[in-house]
Parts: structure tokens; C-alpha cells; sequence
């Protein structure tokens, strides 16, 4: 059932992937100073168990060289409407030579359901790299490094180093297909939005973003979390949004 749907998700004037920067590129496009982007994201696990989430993430230019992403999230399980809550904050340079990017990211999550109660923090760097083949198709590639903290028993939703591990690598590999109004987008990686996942547990996706408007994009995607191979399913995401784009007069 779900991979009809993710099929079917072209059809419609919807898109997502985690990136919420901004989608459509021209020479001759305004200049964006903000976008705001909601989606949410029906989540289904290997055992069955649904779950839901809401996202805000806004993203604004704080000077030629550096822009500021801001994100909240919250989520609901079976029986637990406050299941658990997110936030991040994120610095994105420029794109330099248009071809490559650095990101900055620090994330929290809190889970209050089921128990026990944790908090975790991720910290990410990473450079992330877009490079046309043709007209309409750009490869996109990005490697970073994730500092990863975890404390059970707590719903403290602040920042924390204290124990962390070892680094790790993190990654995403894709290829856009450029439509009139908007992309096709196939990626797999182990980084999006929010939190990243672990090396043995990467995801594959398939997104697709289309312009309705000056003001709105709709933004969808479906993605396929998998253990080690893509036959040991995790979960299974849905997600739709739009996002609301303020450009300089």
C-alpha cells in the first residue's frame, strides 16, 4: 500500500524532503528573505504502530554569507498525545562557487512515550554539494560529522555534551529532476530535517516539490527507513506541507 502511494505522490502538488531550503532555481528569481514550511508526517513502524508529527521550520538570510534555520517539532503516539517534542537550530553558509554549502546543526529530542523518558542531542557538520550533468538533472551529494549525547530518564530538553560518544559520519546521496514548476528528488542518506539516524539504519526516499504559486510550494515526500538492507524495513513516512515563502520587495 505504501509504496502506491509513494507512486502516486507526482500526481499531486506535493513534496518533501527533509531540505526546507528554498526549492525552485532561477537566475531571475527574487531574492528570499524567509520561508516558512509546516508538513506533517504519518509514520508507520515494522511492528504496525502508527505515529504522527508536526513541523515548523522557518529559514531567514542573516547577512550575503549565512542563513538561520529554526525548527520545532511535535509528536503523537497511540494512546499519548504528548509522545514526544524536537527543536533545532541551524546556520547554512552560502552556497560557495554554487556548487557547495556548509551546515551547522545542533537538534534535541525529548520522548515522554513509551517509557522510560530520554532526551537526546545531535551536533552535525557537514558540506553538502550539488553539481548539474544536464538541463535537467543535478547530482547532490553531502558528508558530515554527528557528536551524538543520549540520557535516559529525563525530559530535560536542553542542550548536553556531557557523554557523548564518538563521532560518526553521516551522508546523502540524491539525483533532481528539474520540472516547469518545481522537482522530482530520489535520495538515500542518514540525515534530513532533524535528527540523524544511525550508519545501519539509513533511509531511501523519493520527493517531489511543485510551485503553486509566487507565495506557496507544496512540499511531499515518502521514505523508507531500513536495517542495514532495504528488505529490513524500520518505518515508513508519509509526509505532506507546503511552505510560505517572503521575498525582498
Amino acid at each position: 500500500m505504501w509504496g502506491a502511494i509513494a507512486l502516486a505522490l507526482p500526481i499531486f502538488p506535493t513534496w518533501a524532503q527533509d531540505k526546507p531550503a528554498a526549492t525552485l532555481e532561477s537566475v531571475h528569481a527574487p531574492e528570499e528573505k524567509l520561508n516558512l514550511l509546516f508538513y506533517t508526517r504519518m509514520i508507520r513502524s515494522a511492528d504496525g504502530q502508527f505515529r504522527l508529527d508536526q513541523s515548523l521550520v522557518s529559514n531567514f538570510k542573516l547577512n550575503p554569507w549565512l542563513r538561520l534555520e529554526l525548527g520545532l517539532r511535535h509528536g503523537e503516539r497511540s494512546g499519548k498525545f504528548m509522545a514526544y517534542d524536537g527543536y533545532k537550530v541551524e546556520l547554512q553558509t552560502k552556497s560557495f562557487f554554487k556548487i557547495v554549502r556548509f551546515v551547522a546543526r545542533m537538534s534535541d529530542k525529548i520522548s515522554d512515550y513509551p517509557t522510560p523518558s530520554y532526551a537526546e542531542s545531535n551536533y552535525l557538520l557537514i558540506a553538502e554539494g550539488k553539481h548539474p550533468v544536464s538541463h535537467a538533472f543535478t547530482v547532490l551529494g553531502a558528508l558530515g560529522t554527528v557528536w551524538s549525547t543520549h540520557r535516559d530518564n529525563t525530559t530535560d530538553g536542553l542542550p548536553d555534551m556531557k557523554g557523548a560518544g564518538d563521532p560518526y559520519l553521516t551522508y546523502k546521496v540524491g539525483l533532481r529532476y528539474r520540472l516547469d514548476k518545481g522537482f522530482l528528488e530520489a535520495t538515500t542518506g542518514s540525515y534530513d530535517v532533524f535528527n540523524p539516524y544511525a550508519l545501519d539504519s539509513p533511509f531511501v526516499q523519493l520527493a517531489f516539490d511543485h510551485e503553486i504559486s509566487h507565495r506557496w510550494t507544496f512540499y511531499s515526500y515518502f521514505r523508507h527507513q531500513y536495517d542495514w538492507h532495504t528488505g529490513a524495513a524500520l518505518n515508513e513516512f508519509l509526509c505532506l506541507g507546503a511552505r510560505l515563502h517572503f521575498f525582498k520587495e
